[in-house]
């Protein structure tokens, strides 16, 4: 079977883009043979050769084309799976993982049982501006974020004097107490000694989407046919590897019906121009429509605009993501359960197969 990948609101290492805080990967599993009658039956009457979600949103009379399009894709079950970011929440979650998470595991707590870490996470989104105020909250997530891509002392201690602005009122120091404890004992080296590819979504996500298709078709040969202009180009040495077939296979519970597949087991990836492939153009379709409707829906939903608004409202939300880096209103810790004690174990093993293959250290997780 073949599976065709396209992304939308990439940003790079910055997930913090005012214009793009939204990021989806879509991957559409039918026939190349499919695609195109989809294609035609759907945007016959576009005059472009290759369809561009970008400027089919433009006109009226192509936003009902993808309406349409999206209605009947999106309800053929098995036909897509969708991954999508809320990019400024993952930056919070990335601060839960490398600050809170590692100073909780030097002291013997495992913050991923049952979903300690998502909760926190969440306690944390919704607390955060409520007690600190929205410009701080943003500041501090800015100067995290440089401070993990930059490594710099500047950006470290812009950080730091975010983290323990001395305006901060007793109340608030007890919510940052979470980041602040853990700056306090890993200091600057900490920060220098860490990689800077921690908000590389494209990877985690699409390999992540990779392995739900093999959960499904555990038998199938699987072609991956991926858009070339994708930055995921310039990670192929490491897409190859969680893709290659050739290793020793695990599979972890995570709990909520979700497993972990290692290694996925694709194939082939080809990396295509767009223009070439009806299936691409159609996951490019998927992709932009997720991206943008969230979008829309992250301004709240404060300008005017039927079509998004009957786009997300009534398509999407419909079919959620099977990937949904994204703030809940509600959140029961109870039934989060995403891993148990058996991650580390898992862990090593997958570094220890990284380390096999050459792969740089930045591509190794490290506490």
């Amino acid at each position: 079977m073949k599976i065709f990948l396209d992304e939308s609101g990439y940003t790079g290492q910055d997930l913090l883009n005012k214009e793009q805080p939204a990021f989806a990967i879509a991957t559409v599993g039918l026939s190349e043979e499919e695609c195109a009658e989809l294609k035609t039956r759907h945007f016959g009457r576009v005059r472009s050769a290759e369809l561009k979600y970008s400027s089919l949103a433009k006109r009226p009379a192509q936003q009902e084309m993808v309406l349409g399009f999206l209605r009947e894709v999106l309800d053929s079950p098995g036909a897509v799976k969708v991954s999508l970011c809320h990019k400024p929440f993952v930056v919070l979650t990335k601060m839960v993982d490398l600050l809170t998470e590692t100073l909780a595991h030097l002291d013997g707590v495992n913050l991923y049982k049952d979903g300690g870490n998502i909760a926190l996470s969440h306690l944390l989104y919704y607390g955060l501006p409520a007690v600190c105020g929205r410009d701080y909250y943003d500041r501090l997530l800015a100067t995290f974020q440089d401070a993990v891509r930059y490594r710099t002392w500047e950006s470290f201690t812009a950080f730091r004097g975010v983290l323990f602005d001395p305006g901060l009122t007793n109340e608030q120091r007890e919510w940052l107490a979470w980041f602040q404890a853990p700056v306090l004992s890993f200091g600057y080296p900490f920060f220098a000694g860490r990689d800077g590819d921690h908000f590389e979504l494209a990877l985690t996500c699409g390999a992540f989407l990779m392995g739900a298709w093999r959960r499904d078709f555990r038998e199938a040969h699987i072609d991956l046919v991926h858009d070339q202009s994708s930055n995921m180009v310039g990670l192929r040495h490491v897409w190859e590897f969680f893709m290659s077939k050739d290793r020793t296979a695990f599979e972890r519970d995570q709990g909520r019906g979700r497993n972990t597949v290692f290694p996925i087991g694709v194939e082939r990836t080809e990396f295509a121009p767009s223009e070439s492939w009806a299936g691409l153009q159609l996951a490019d379709v998927v992709a932009g429509a997720y991206a943008d409707g969230a979008r829309w829906a992250m301004g709240n939903g404060s300008r005017a605009d039927g079509y998004r608004d009957r786009m997300w409202h009534g398509l999407l939300l419909e079919a959620p993501a099977t990937l949904a880096l994204w703030p809940q209103p509600e959140v029961d810790p109870g039934k989060l359960g995403t891993a148990g004690s058996d991650v580390s174990e898992h862990l090593d093993y997958v570094v220890s197969e990284m380390e096999r293959a050459g792969l740089p250290p930045q591509w190794r997780k490290r506490r």
